[in-house]
């Protein structure tokens, strides 16, 4: 009766796996062993395993190496064991099963894991890189009040690609850990969607708030809109690096990415005195074609920002107010 052991990290993944059709096979370091094992706290000849009429069993023959069966500590003879059990020699897992233990059905290849598959193709995301890039450039040229130059621009656009790349790398090493493959691409394009995403909000945010006039509108979409974005972005994350349920990396994303948010909040609020005195709404960093409501031009607003900084020249007397200084009094 044949049988099968598999050679896995601590994680479960699964690194080796050996199928025997014979009823013994020996695991050990020595080169005569069926299972030769490269850990120098595993025994020459350690144990061995049967699967015969009375069902799996392994028998330790080293009594001097370390040998557990889940947390149950393993002697020298012959333990029983269930196909599936897990077992620990010096630092190595392993896990056997008997040939015709039952196989899990295969998992539904979901039509996101089919569009992620696809756009993970070197031309596919070649495009979604050069789509990325091709918008934080056109973001920070309509965004900006004044002439940038363009090595500011490319190095804005740069930097953004470099940090969704800084989270593609930090998400593949997890994904290494759990399943056994980087899948970096996969979260490259998550990263890069989180980036398209989170610009288009903000282009939505900020026509809806130079219409509206009020710096509280803005604000309080562009919470939201960061609260939306970080869940999506982490929800993905989540999906390419664990096999968890729907709901519970779900739950998990949208709990961390609203603690952030609320933690935004607070912390705005916290400094909100420093802000009292400004215009409700600086429209300089906004194209006059969004403007398609409002009471007062551009010019006005304009006009109300600058005036906020004009001081009087230090070589004109001037009469002093109540909180002034008389000119030329340090």
């Amino acid at each position: 009766m044949g049988f099968v052991i598999e050679i896995t990290s601590r994680s479960g993944r699964v690194d080796e796996r050996h199928v025997f059709a014979r009823p013994t096979a020996r695991v050990g370091r020595a080169y005569d062993n069926d299972v030769i094992l490269a850990d120098p706290y595993v025994g020459p000849h350690h144990l061995q395993i049967s699967n015969d009429l009375n069902g799996l069993s392994v028998e330790v023959l080293d009594a001097a190496a370390h040998s557990h069966k889940g947390h149950q500590a393993l002697g020298v003879g012959r333990t029983s064991i269930a196909s599936g059990s897990e077992l620990v020699i010096g630092r190595t897992h392993l896990r056997v099963y008997a040939s015709n233990h039952p196989v899990p059905p295969a998992q539904a290849f979901e039509r996101l894991d089919q569009w992620i598959t696809a756009a993970t193709q070197p031309f596919a995301v070649a495009v979604c890189v050069g789509i990325c890039l091709l918008v934080t450039l056109g973001s920070a040229y309509l965004s900006s009040y004044h002439t940038l130059e363009l090595e500011d621009v490319l190095l804005g656009a740069l930097s953004t690609l470099a940090l969704a790349g800084g989270w593609a790398l930090i998400w593949s090493l997890v994904t290494r850990v759990s399943r056994g493959e980087p899948r970096f691409f996969q979260h490259l394009l998550a990263a890069l969607g989180y980036v398209l995403v989170s610009t288009l909000f903000d282009w939505v945010v900020q026509v809806a708030a130079y219409n509206a006039g009020s710096v509280g509108v803005r604000q309080t979409l562009n919470y939201l809109a960061n609260g939306i974005s970080l869940a999506l972005l982490l929800a993905l994350s989540l999906r390419i690096a664990f096999a968890q349920g729907f709901w519970v990396r779900q739950a998990f994303a949208h709990g961390i990415a609203w603690s952030v948010v609320a933690y935004t909040v607070l912390t705005t609020m916290s400094f909100e005195r420093f802000f009292e005195s400004a215009p409700d709404f600086d429209p300089t960093i906004m194209p006059d074609a969004l403007h398609v409501a409002g009471s007062e031009s551009r010019s006005a607003f304009v006009d109300e920002a600058q005036a906020l900084f004009v001081f009087p020249d230090a070589d004109t007397d001037t009469e002093a107010g109540p909180n002034e200084l008389p000119s030329g009094v340090d």
